[in-house]
């Protein structure tokens, strides 16, 4: 190439322009292309590091998923029973022995109390018999004339027992048991002294008691003797001429049920007499010593039933099949309810039932004597 030229070729490329400066649109695509080329590393070194951890992983999650639950629990709450009734079907056939029953009993001959003594009942014992203390308080004939177990003098009433309509031996007020007769109650008191409380008020042999009070059936409706002071003679009375009956009576819950005029159930608090719980719809056949809970029987269905006093609501429905139970029921300290399956001569013996549906036997038969309940009266 001679000189000419490359002047000529020298000069026109010296009069072209040269690259114009980077705009701001140029250096933002330059900063996003090395922001991804960076991500791109970092994504790579990721996969490398799980490729490498991949067999680590693989053992854990295989170890866990051959046990018999997931491997991650996420409640924070304790699992609750659905809500309403328990059913609880009364079968003896096949039933399981549960706990020692905690309430005292009285079967084959024997007296058992709570606190696992056992008492030889007499063979000339009528009636019901009742805590007292660490022993038990009962009845007993010999040539006409009653005696009760824990004083030698026979008790001072004439004719039979049947004349004079004893049942035997109750719970009585301020931790007293008491003899029930057509003349009023006869009472033992915790200090061994006998108590005739046989004011006209008292004259009836339906009566029940509470922690500090008689309460009886008169004609004019039902009449609340204080008994707070069992030596303090004749007791101060009143009566509630809205109240038909007494039903029942509880000292250790200090509760007693009456029937209204209407046929209806009420619950009432043995101190001041107010109501606590009214039912047309069950039959109150026990109470549990805090008084929560009632074992009841429906009116309609005629089904046993244990039933939340504080609520009305039913807690648990007892189907007793063919099975005769009863007459007594009885709760314990943990609210559970004792009753007797069978009948006398053929009874299957004591059963127990809980809130949450369980039953279980406390005793078996078949027993040759009917068995009991002693009544409790911890007071």
């Amino acid at each position: 190439m001679n000189e000419p030229f490359e002047e000529e070729l020298a000069e026109r490329l010296h009069a072209r322009p040269g690259p114009e400066p980077a705009t701001a649109l140029h250096l933002t695509s330059v900063a996003r292309g090395e922001q991804m080329r960076r991500r791109r590393i970092g994504a790579a070194i990721g996969v490398l590091v799980l490729l490498l951890a991949a067999p680590g992983i693989a053992e854990d999650w295989m170890r866990v998923a051959n046990t018999d639950r997931p491997p991650v629990a996420t409640s924070t709450h304790p699992s609750t029973p659905p809500p309403g009734p328990r059913a609880v079907i009364l079968d003896p056939v096949g039933r399981e022995p549960g706990p020692d029953i905690e309430v005292s009993t009285v079967r084959d001959g024997e007296i058992f109390l709570s606190s696992g003594a056992k008492l030889d009942r007499p063979g000339n014992q009528f009636g019901t018999i009742t805590e007292f203390g660490a022993e038990a308080a009962w009845l007993t004939t010999s040539r006409k004339q009653v005696f009760l177990n824990l004083r030698p003098e026979p008790l001072p009433v004439t004719g039979s027992a049947d004349s004079m309509s004893m049942t035997g031996v109750d719970p009585g007020p301020n931790g007293s048991v008491m003899v029930r007769t057509e003349a009023g109650p006869l009472l033992w008191t915790r200090t061994s002294q006998l108590i005739d409380a046989s004011q006209p008020a008292l004259q009836t042999s339906a009566m029940a008691a509470t922690a500090d009070a008689l309460w009886v059936t008169t004609q004019n409706g039902v009449t609340r003797a204080d008994a707070s002071d069992l030596t303090r003679q004749p007791y101060p009375t009143k009566t509630f001429t809205q109240w038909k009956s007494v039903v029942s009576g509880d000292p250790v819950a200090d509760r007693v049920v009456v029937a209204d005029r209407q046929g209806c159930h009420l619950i009432l608090n043995g101190s001041t007499a107010a109501i606590v719980w009214r039912t047309c719809h069950w039959e109150i056949l026990a109470l549990s010593p805090d008084s929560s809970l009632a074992a009841a029987r429906n009116v309609a269905t005629g089904t046993l039933e244990i039933v939340d006093v504080t609520s009305g609501r039913l807690r648990t429905l007892i189907d007793t099949g063919n099975n005769p139970i009863g007459p007594v029921f009885v709760f314990d300290d943990q609210n559970r309810l004792n009753l007797r399956v069978g009948d006398d001569g053929t009874s299957y013996g004591f059963m127990t039932v809980d809130l949450v549906g369980e039953c279980w036997f406390s005793a078996f038969g078949p027993y040759p004597t009917a068995v009991h309940f002693v009544t409790r009266n911890r007071r």
